[in-house]
């Protein structure tokens, strides 16, 4: 009973009416009201248990609340430098400053400590963004938040798409990405970790799900990024092995890794990006581990193109190869709970629909049982593999490698 109230109390008074007639002329039946009601209610009123984990603790920690966990009490006793570069994104930026400075609520226990840093590049956009940019720069100066906000009116290389731009785009990109990390080593504070965004929608409570992953035993983490077709950064990320992933849920071809997903627990991954990567801050300031700050003689990490006898990968792939190779850190993870998008309905579709307890009972105990994934089939007898370069499946371009 208490359930059904609920149900009608969710529905417009011009629903109700409306139902309330076609009871009467004997259109439909009460118990098909009731089952269509339980059904609206299922589909838009439901949510995923494990992906809310942090909703509440979340509201406690913005309200001030001495109650909160101590997850959220071990998070703000460390330090973090945002960074995000935004092109054309005026939409998504009006969402994104509403969860990032709720975000910076929760890590800075209601921006009493000065443990936070954001730094943001706007490039060359033409709608509103900078305007946007500029009112959460004003946002931040009133809360005394240390920021740089920085526009740039360069001019985009008119040819930036894979097949044509080929090395321009990245070294291009790899420019943008290495003028957000410019102020890290300007500041006082010597941050713990580094929390990398692109231009998506995400809400705060995910983001400290991603925060405490593995109980925070990381040395990097990535959420899953979406778009028309799935799981959408397929050019970064690499399974634990360094072999192609999928757009097509459980997103992996290798056996452990598909269990993991379907049972929504982090995964291992040679690499990734996907919409928001968080990893310590060491390798970017030349130091072996976010403890030790201690000048050494290896070179800070930095994005950057690859070299000759490199695969021809992301600027976003070879941070994390870097702090492998030259660091010794390996302990990179996905977390499967934390969905962003780069569109709205992806994030919806994705983040929402697709997270229904019921939506996943089906995809997992029908698609996968009996049709065995023949969408992940599917991809794999499709996916382009041109060549191995140090274990990791490689993609060339332009005919071959580069």
């Amino acid at each position: 009973m208490h359930t059904l109230i609920a149900i009608i109390a969710t529905l417009p008074l011009h629903a109700l009416k409306t139902v309330i007639k076609l009871i009467r002329k004997r259109k439909v039946t009460p118990l098909q009201i009731i089952l269509l009601l339980a059904t609206v209610y299922i589909l838009f009123r439901t949510t995923n248990p494990d992906d809310t984990a942090y909703r509440n603790q979340v509201e406690l920690a913005i309200d001030g609340t001495s109650s909160i966990s101590q997850d959220i009490v071990n998070l703000q006793s460390q330090s973090y430098f945002i960074t995000a570069a935004f092109y054309n994104n005026e939409d998504i930026i009006s969402h994104w400053q509403v969860e990032m400075l709720k975000l910076v609520s929760v890590l800075t226990a209601g921006y009493q400590k000065q443990n936070v840093f954001i730094s943001i590049v706007e490039n060359d956009s033409t709608d509103g963004s900078k305007e946007e940019l500029q009112q959460l720069k004003r946002i931040l100066a009133q809360f005394n938040i240390p920021h740089k906000i920085v526009s740039t009116d360069k001019g985009r290389p008119a040819n930036l798409n894979h097949a044509e731009g080929g090395k321009l785009r990245i070294r291009y990109l790899a420019e943008i990405r290495n003028e957000q990390i410019k102020p890290l080593k300007d500041q006082k504070t010597k941050f713990d970790k580094i929390m990398f965004f692109n231009d998506v929608y995400f809400e705060t409570h995910s983001i400290v799900e991603l925060l405490t992953t593995n109980n925070g035993q990381y040395d990097g983490v990535c959420s899953l990024d979406f778009g028309v077709w799935g799981l959408y950064d397929l050019w970064v990320i690499r399974d634990r092995w360094g072999g192609f992933m999928s757009a097509a849920y459980p997103y992996s071809f290798d056996t452990p890794t598909r269990y993991s997903v379907v049972e929504n627990k982090p995964f291992r991954v040679h690499s990734c990006w996907n919409g928001v990567a968080i990893m310590k801050a060491g390798p970017f300031y030349g130091t072996a581990t976010d403890s030790q700050f201690e000048e050494t003689d290896v070179a800070p990490v930095t994005f950057r193109t690859q070299r000759p006898d490199e695969c021809y990968m992301s600027e976003c792939y070879f941070v994390w190869y870097d702090a492998r190779k030259l660091y010794g850190l390996n302990e990179f993870y996905v977390n499967p709970k934390v969905i962003v998008a780069y569109e709205y309905k992806y994030w919806w579709w994705h983040g929402w629909v697709l997270r229904i307890p019921i939506v996943l009972w089906w995809l997992n105990e029908i698609e996968l049982a009996v049709f065995g994934g023949v969408d992940l089939y599917w991809t794999r007898q499709h996916s382009r593999r041109d060549y191995k370069w140090e274990g990791v499946d490689c993609v060339g371009w332009i005919g071959g490698k580069y």
